[in-house]
């Protein structure tokens, strides 16, 4: 359990100097960061200023440490690889905690949620404004792995949200989990289909399978040394609009089945 002092040095080092700010979020930013990243809104949940609404979830029990620590380790990424961040001092208290918050792995306290609360055709729709700071910092492997992460979400969420059997979906590679959403969504290819749905079926396929496969080359998600592949600014667009473009159809699929 983090102490007050605790949530305040670090609500103070996230500030960068400015009072009640984290880093360079507006509140609407923030908002859509912390749905993204813990599934609430944390400013409009909380109220008061950044950092204030910051503390206070740092504090509230009724919230797991794995998810605060995500959190906690999203901003302090965002630093690490943003330059006019470099110069920011960080005094012992914050460097004890952040010991003590990268202990536990990233993809173990992804594991841990469940996303059922937070996907909705506007957070689909909003992939673009999250991965806005990414485009602006030509921090292009990261905008692949949110248009990969956008996928398994909205995948996860349709396979737990709809009549199958009880599968462990935290176990599941993305190409099971499109697998087992396309069944469940009765999106499958058969011999009586317009070749033209045929087509666009098969296509889909393709895409989530082109995205997952760029992101495992080249996203951040992997190192990869002398060989990795930079992208560019449009093929990163390209790859972010495709994702949205896959999963508003595919969630808009689910809800055709709940009319």
């Amino acid at each position: 359990m983090m102490t007050i002092d605790e949530a305040k040095q670090l609500a103070t080092y996230f500030s960068v100097g400015s009072a009640g700010y984290i880093l360079d979020f507006t509140n609407v930013t923030w908002n859509i960061f912390t749905k993204k990243i813990v599934g609430i809104e944390i400013q409009n949940h909380y109220g008061g200023s950044k950092g204030v609404s910051f503390q206070k979830f740092l504090l509230d029990d009724q919230f797991d440490d794995s998810l605060k620590n995500r959190l906690i380790q999203s901003l302090k990424g965002i630093m690490d690889r943003d330059k006019k961040y470099e110069s920011t001092e960080m005094n012992p208290i914050v460097q004890l905690l952040f010991e003590e918050v990268f202990k536990e792995d990233t993809s173990t306290a992804l594991r841990k949620m469940k996303f059922s609360s937070e996907i909705d055709l506007l957070y689909i729709r909003q992939l673009p404004i999250r991965i806005q700071t990414d485009i602006k910092n030509k921090d292009f492997d990261s905008v692949l792995t949110k248009a990969n992460t956008l996928i398994d979400e909205v995948l996860k969420f349709i396979i737990e949200n709809t009549e199958g059997p009880s599968v462990n979906i935290n176990l599941f590679k993305s190409k099971e989990l499109r697998k087992e959403a396309f069944g469940r969504l009765n999106i499958k290819t058969e011999k009586d289909m317009d070749n033209r749905i045929k087509a666009l079926v098969g296509a889909l396929n393709t895409l989530s399978d082109k995205i997952l496969e760029m992101r495992n080359s080249q996203g951040d998600a992997h190192a990869h040394g002398s060989n990795r592949i930079v992208i560019k600014e449009e093929e990163a667009i390209l790859v972010a609009n495709s994702s949205m473009v896959l999963c508003e159809y595919l969630f808009t699929k689910y809800k055709g089945l709940n009319r």
